[in-house]
């Protein structure tokens, strides 16, 4: 039957069986942890009270209830469009008199979610 089909078409079929046999599986059992607020205290830089930190492919992504937000340059880069990043939760920078200076995540936060990938 596979050799009855199209060029296009066996590239489309073999993608969709990498896809669904090797590559979504661990998409979907992506191991997650949860991070707070009360544990990082003055170095917690969100408005959020906690989250749950993923990895995908070194992209470290927050997720806080429905939404998910972009945390590294990885991320950023990759979910661009589909993800906003950790500036919309982020608190504002201490003593700043700009609205958009933001605090940045903490490095500890980013190097907790980078060892999620391995």
């Amino acid at each position: 039957m596979f050799e009855k089909l199209a060029y296009g078409q066996r590239l489309y079929v073999s993608g969709a069986f990498l896809f669904l046999f090797l590559i979504a599986p661990g998409l979907a059992a992506a191991k997650t942890l949860k991070v707070t607020a009360e544990e990082y205290g003055d170095k917690w830089s969100f408005i959020v009270p906690k989250g749950r930190l993923q990895c995908k492919i070194n992209a470290v992504v927050m997720h806080v209830g429905d939404k998910t937000y972009s945390l590294n340059g990885k991320a950023m880069s990759r979910y661009r469009g589909e993800f906003p990043t950790w500036r919309r939760i982020a608190k504002p920078y201490p003593g700043m008199n700009d609205p958009q200076a933001k605090m940045p995540p903490a490095n500890d936060l980013i190097k907790r979610g980078l060892a999620l990938c391995k």
